[in-house]
């Protein structure tokens, strides 16, 4: 497995200039493991951290993770970093908490459709800005996946070819040749 990342940060509107002394692989120790990441760096580096986190709960375990295990580890971190988005989203447009929204709105609490439709329609509206490639090895098995935002998990059991980030296609059009 190779991974590889360019070190070119930009800070989309910010008056803060562009710069190539960034970091985007991180090890995922204590595996021999590492994730590529793209997207807002502040977004992934909260995503990056809850990934360590939960491969250091996966190493409590007696035995080796399985694939899955790694794909839900994936999942959860972001899912942690999209529920905060989420409940910053609905502080702002509806002046309620992701919690507050739920025990007001959500069944078995009374449903109330408008408060449901500008509660999606806020949450529908917040992206997460992660992706990720995760690769290496876990004892004798091959770990490589690609997570882009909220979708679902791409899976390989033996590498194929993933690229992310704002030099994706240009990258596939090279390595597909």
């Amino acid at each position: 497995i190779v991974l590889a990342a360019d070190t070119r940060v930009t800070h989309g509107s910010s008056p803060v200039g562009p710069h190539d002394q960034a970091g985007k692989q991180y090890p995922l120790q204590p595996y021999n493991c590492a994730a590529a990441i793209a997207g807002s760096i502040s977004e992934c580096h909260e995503f990056v951290g809850r990934l360590v986190q939960q491969m250091e709960l996966l190493a409590e375990g007696e035995r080796e993770p399985y694939r899955e295990e790694v794909m839900e580890a994936i999942n959860d971190a972001r899912f942690q970093v999209f529920r905060s988005k989420i409940d910053q989203s609905l502080r702002a447009n509806v002046g309620l908490t992701l919690e507050e929204w739920h025990e007001r709105f959500v069944p078995p609490a009374e449903f109330d459709m408008m408060a449901e439709k500008i509660g999606m329609q806020a949450i529908r509206a917040t992206p997460l800005n992660v992706s990720c490639i995760v690769g290496g090895f876990i004892g004798e098995n091959t770990m490589f996946f690609q997570a882009k935002g909220m979708e679902h998990i791409r899976s390989e059991s033996s590498p194929g070819i993933h690229a992310i980030g704002s030099g994706a296609a240009l990258a596939m059009d090279q390595l597909n040749k």
